[in-house]
């Protein structure tokens, strides 16, 4: 397949079913009362070490080209596209919020609402052009590694690509901008990047960044830790289903669900209770 249409395909992809949010009770009360969706700064994530990967196999791409054989401009241009890689790497102001294609998942009640939760329904074309909005991707994660490697293979030809067509224009002023827009979609493609041992999670993230260095629009306490977050607000707040995740009294957790949206103007089309039969941890 060419490059283009691979990169294409990856980032124009469009999901066809709804995309559920796992969150606690508090990242759902603070969705409904804010009108908003709080992106994390991918460092924070519980996988940030998949983000890292994903720079690792970036810079191995490079690092591949450069072991070719390429005129001296070329070489010089895929040095300049690495080093640009490896000064940004403590520094990536990108930011991620996660969705699954599947709405009650036990490894997902596990690793994100360990003490009860709920899977928030959302109609994928309310996210994705909430993402266009904002000038946000939302992109299918990736969990087989031969094809993380085509893609950013695919990543750093198209830049050669570019960089041959602006030199043979004499346009040496779009240079910069190119290696700009390849760390721009590294950044974007290394976010979207995941071990395949959750490929049973299908996961989607809407990716915002690398924006520049400043301080966060929001900031969030998880654990111990404060995290930095982006908020993306959504003036109609709507969803398709929720999911209340396994409680010890799933009843009065339940409960609350119709009139809590209700009392917020949020339009609910379903609420059920999760049908796997697992006690989460409390203490």
């Amino acid at each position: 397949m060419d490059p283009e249409t691979l990169l294409s395909e990856h980032f124009q992809a469009r999901p066809q079913t709804t995309l559920y949010h796992y969150t606690t009770a508090a990242g759902f009360y603070a969705i409904v009362t804010d009108k908003a969706i709080r992106a994390t700064q991918i460092q924070y994530l519980n996988d940030s070490s998949e983000f890292v990967h994903g720079l690792t196999l970036a810079k191995e791409t490079c690092r591949s080209f450069l072991r070719q054989a390429h005129p001296e401009d070329r070489m010089s241009f895929l040095t300049d596209l690495l080093q640009s890689l490896e000064s940004w790497e403590d520094g990536a102001n990108t930011f991620v919020f996660s969705f699954s294609e599947v709405g009650d998942s036990l490894p997902q009640w596990r690793a994100y609402c360990s003490h009860g939760g709920h899977s928030l329904g959302f109609d994928p074309e309310l996210v994705f052009q909430l993402g266009q909005k904002g000038g946000w991707n939302l992109l299918r994660c990736v969990y087989d590694i031969r094809t993380q490697e085509r893609l950013f293979e695919a990543l750093v030809t198209t830049a050669i690509r570019g960089f041959d067509s602006h030199k043979a224009a004499q346009a040496s002023s779009m240079l910069d901008s190119l290696s700009v827009r390849f760390q721009f979609d590294v950044f974007r493609l290394a976010a979207s990047m995941k071990h395949g041992a959750f490929a049973e999670e299908r996961e989607w993230r809407l990716i915002g960044g690398p924006f520049a260095p400043g301080p966060a629009s929001c900031w969030y306490v998880r654990g111990a830790l404060l995290v930095p977050g982006h908020k993306l607000r959504v003036s109609d707040l709507a969803f398709v289903e929720i999911v209340t995740g396994p409680h010890n009294d799933q009843r009065l957790a339940c409960g609350s669900i119709w009139a809590f949206c209700g009392a917020h103007n949020v339009t609910l089309n379903s609420h059920t209770p999760s049908h796997i039969p697992y006690r989460p941890a409390y203490g």
